[in-house]
């Protein structure tokens, strides 16, 4: 199923600062291994690691109680495709 509300993907007026690249990778791998006790887990180091990723860590916990590998994967592929590669 495809989402074609990216409003919950992105908003204008708020910043989503996205944590590196490998934390991105390691968040993908386990949406995709339907992880996703492993994937709160990590989110939430991601959390206390820097305080700026705030608001993307509170977004990606909000889209992964779908409990939805490809909403999920769709969200952080936004952000290869915003700098970063696979």
């Amino acid at each position: 199923m495809e989402n074609t509300d990216t409003g919950i993907f992105k908003n204008k007026n708020i910043e989503i600062i996205a944590p590196p690249p490998a934390d991105i990778k390691i968040l993908e791998e386990f949406a995709m291994d339907g992880n996703f006790n492993k994937l709160k887990e990590k989110l939430n180091s991601i959390a206390l690691e820097n305080k700026q990723y705030t608001e993307f860590v509170n977004r990606l916990n909000d889209i992964a109680q779908m409990l939805d590998e490809d909403i999920i994967c769709e969200f952080l592929d936004q952000y290869y495709e915003d700098g970063y590669e696979h």
